[in-house]
């Protein structure tokens, strides 16, 4: 039998088997298709029908749609997961409610890790659109697309969410807060950066867990009274700090650890353009063993440009810039310095984006619907498979609302395995930790209401066991913190007379593949 006809059989019985309503078989069958003949649009749109998580069948739906941008049964079905995820955030909000009104003494489960649910499920009529589609393209028939390799100019996505009317986050019981306090060290004598502490008693949460010390981290620190921060290269415990260099605002890394983006005041002498001196902040890219080096990426000079995010391929980096006259999402080309709005929305602030793992979303805050009151967003689009390029085809580019707190929801973070989102929310008066999936269903407090502490800037740990975040729940001083995910341990990183601003953790290849097995 030759390989097409090899590959074909294996189709045939992949197909069956869904037909037959056995998922297991299916997906096992389609996938090895799929491993071979990545284009392969008939084995591509079974395996959507067959999956039950519907971050997976949004994943295959999207490549079907990459590989035939005219699929248009795909792309509805691609549009009603979009609605009906924000149906569910609203309902689901809404019966937690319920739940927490009845059973406030119950102690909250364990986070799970895991994914789908009843609530991923596709509806019949969703899989009578799949099967259709099937149906028509025929068993016998294998799809070959050759797709241009040539880069689309980006365009900018004006799409505009249902609104959705606020409501209480839901709150679980407090978990056990286990402080763990660690010394400041000796440091070099140009600065007195971040604790590097010697570990004390530091519970685990799992049995074999990796030794927190061995992750890398970049922490940002200022002294009191002095507005200039400083980048210091430390461990996972935030030890053994290494000066990199002043005047670095924030610092983000790639997916792969390789590659860091830096946000820098940068100062403008007046010309024969502008009449006065101006300084803003700019965003620099560079190696991550080599921070210091990176070389200046936006030029605004008139407007500020922050809080930036790497594509999964790190070619292309979001951004937010007040460059319009408020706060959008911007993208830039890392090798052309091509620059593109994403968002346009006249007196709307969009601000903290993260870019997903998988590449197709990007998750924000913004006061689209009630001005000065953020809710988490999430936009998202096709990319091209050349090169992870936006494309201008913006029928798919959608905005879809998260959540919908009490008070405002901030600075949103992936998990590296695209399953769980951290962030801020300030419905209690101060903020606060949270968790949810990325589905923005089951939410979580991960920190406690500690008497008025304000925590901040959440970001995972490789391995996804803990969330870093900032706080000044000791003291005025704000300094680093990690909180496990199961919510029973808190453990302070830094302990010096310096501000903390962030600290950020590198990825780790291994951590990723596990999370892909």
């Amino acid at each position: 039998m030759s390989e097409f006809g090899r590959l074909q059989e294996i189709l045939d019985n992949g197909v069956r088997a869904a037909r037959a309503g056995d998922r297991e078989t299916a997906q096992r069958l389609l996938k090895q298709v799929i491993a071979e003949d990545p284009n392969n649009e008939l084995a591509l749109i079974w395996l959507a029908s067959s999956v039950t998580s519907s971050a997976e069948r949004r994943m295959y739906l999207q490549q079907v749609v990459r590989v035939n941008p005219n699929n248009k049964r795909a792309r509805d079905a691609l549009a009603q997961l979009s609605q009906r995820r924000s149906d569910q955030v609203e309902s689901v909000a809404a019966q937690m409610d319920q739940d927490r009104a009845q059973q406030r003494s119950a102690a909250p489960e364990p986070a799970d890790t895991g994914e789908g649910g009843a609530l991923s499920r596709l509806s019949p009529f969703e899989i009578g659109l799949i099967v259709t589609l099937a149906l028509a393209i025929g068993v016998g028939f294998l799809a070959f697309t050759n797709l241009s390799e040539q880069a689309e100019v980006v365009e900018r996505f004006t799409d505009t969410p249902t609104p959705v009317t606020p409501s209480s986050t839901p709150r679980p019981t407090d978990p056990v807060e286990v402080i763990v306090t660690r010394e400041a060290p000796t440091l070099p004598p140009t600065f007195t950066p971040t604790a590097t502490a010697t570990q004390t008693n530091t519970p685990v949460p799992t049995a074999t867990p990796f030794p927190l010390p061995e992750f890398e981290a970049f922490l940002i620190e200022r002294e009191q009274n002095n507005p200039s921060p400083v980048l210091f290269k430390v461990d996972g415990l935030a030890q053994n700090p290494q000066l990199i260099e002043g005047n670095v605002r924030d610092v983000i890394y790639d997916l792969s650890g390789r590659t860091v983006a830096l946000v820098k005041d940068v100062t403008y002498p007046a010309d024969e353009v502008f009449d006065t001196e101006t300084t803003v902040t700019e965003i620099f890219v560079g190696p991550s063993d080599d921070p210091a080096s990176a070389e200046q990426l936006t030029f605004t000079r008139t407007a500020s440009a922050h809080s930036p995010t790497f594509s999964p391929e790190a070619n292309q980096l979001i951004f937010v810039s007040d460059f319009d006259g408020d706060d959008e999402l911007w993208l830039v080309d890392i090798n052309t310095r091509v620059v593109a709005q994403l968002t346009d929305n006249e007196n709307i602030q969009d601000r903290d984006p993260d870019w997903s793992p998988d590449g197709t979303r990007v998750v924000f805050a913004s006061d689209r619907e009630f001005s000065g009151s953020f809710e988490i967003q999430v936009l998202e689009f096709v990319l091209q498979q050349s090169g992870g390029q936006v494309s201008t085809d913006d029928s798919l580019n959608t905005i879809t609302q998260l959540t919908n707190d009490q008070g405002s929801s901030l600075q949103p973070k992936w998990s590296d395995d695209g399953n769980w989102i951290a962030y801020v929310n300030t419905g209690d008066g101060d903020g606060d930790i949270l968790m949810m999936d990325s589905e923005g269903l089951r939410r979580q407090v991960m920190t406690l209401d500690d008497r008025g502490a304000e925590d901040k800037n959440p970001s995972f740990t490789p391995d996804r066991r803990y969330i870093s975040f900032i706080s000044n729940r000791e003291d005025e001083r704000f300094q680093a913190y990690l909180v496990s995910v199961d919510r029973r341990e808190i453990i302070r990183l830094t302990n010096t007379e310096n501000i903390a601003e962030t600290i950020d953790y590198r990825p780790m290849l291994i951590f990723r593949v596990q999370a892909q097995n």
